[in-house]
This record gives structure tokens, sequence and C-alpha cells, in this order.
């Protein structure tokens, strides 16, 4: 073994880990902000990415296609934080068939999403031609952090979705946490 290695004794390696933890723990808040923003994001393009599914599976399989939480009798409804599905919906009732299981499921991801919707706020049907059902609407991702702004996901009726970041507070995040 050669007596000239580099390396760290046990004190230098105590010493540097308790460094990083004060240094850690300073930097909490403003960590804890930036995570809540991430999920944020990250739940916004969940939902976006889910209604560009549901509207590429309508035109390309030339079929109606729903978007919705489904409850565990298969009705749309409940709660869009706790997930949703997308689903071919032949018969127009918004519900999937006895048996069948949907074409995807998106897991909730625990902060909390709101529809504002023209007609429904339980679903969104997409037609043959990637057109909603004459429905628009927006969703409002809103964070369990006051100091994180809510984000939007507005959906026009051609089907169409583009993303909002307002800079103040959304009114949809004051409604109850339970089914619109």
């Amino acid at each position: 073994m050669d007596r000239n290695q580099a390396g760290l004794s046990l004190v230098e390696l105590v010493v540097a880990c308790a460094l990083l933890a004060l240094l850690a723990t300073l930097a909490l808040p403003g960590a804890a902000r930036l995570l809540a923003e991430a999920e944020a994001e990250r739940t916004l393009h969940r939902v976006n990415a889910a209604l560009a599914y549901a509207r590429y599976l309508a035109v390309t399989e030339d079929r109606a296609v729903v978007l919705c939480p489904l409850r565990p009798d298969g009705e749309c409804g409940g709660r869009w934080s706790d997930g949703f599905a997308v689903f071919p919906d032949p018969e127009r009732e918004a519900r999937l068939s006895p048996g069948s299981i949907p074409l995807r499921v998106f897991e909730g991801s625990g902060v909390r999403v709101v529809l504002r919707a023209f007609r429904t706020t339980r679903y969104f049907r997409f037609l043959r031609n990637g057109q909603t059902d004459w429905q628009n609407g927006r969703f409002v991702v809103c964070p369990d952090r006051p100091a994180v702004p809510a984000r939007s996901l507005v959906v026009n009726v051609q089907g169409r979705a583009r993303i909002e970041r307002p800079a103040t507070h959304h009114p949809a995040c004051d409604q109850e946490a339970g089914v619109p």
C-alpha cells in the first residue's frame, strides 16, 4: 500500500457531511416550493398528454373517444385529481362498457385538478374528426402551496389545448376539493 495516496479521513468526511446537511436545511423552503412547482407542471402536462392521446385515437381509429375520471362502476365522475382514463364511446353514454377495459389510464398525482367546462365537467368526448362534442373548457391545476400559482390548460371546441400560467391565484382553486 502506498503511503502517498490521497483520501479523506473519517473526521474530514463527518465535517463535510455536516456542512452539506446545514446547506440543505437552509435551502429547504426554496426546494419545497420548487418541488411543488415541478409537480404542478408535471400534472398539467399529464392532462395535456391525455387530451392529445384521446384526440389522436378518435381521429386515427375513426370513433368517438372519452377522457374522464372513472368511478369504480365504470361511470364518468369522481375527481380529476385521482386520475383519468381514455376509452371508446360508441354509444355516446360517457360510460365504460361492462367487461371492457380503458385504452389508457393516467394515474393521479396528488395535485388538485379542477375542470371548468361548457356542458359538462365530468368528461371530454372527442368525435371522429378530432373535435370535441361542442365542449370547451379549462383544466386548472391547483398546487397545495399558496406561493405557487395555478396553471391552466384551455381546450377549445376543435379539441386543441393551450397552456396558461396566470401570475395570480385562479378562482377555480377556491372550489371544494370534492367532486364538482
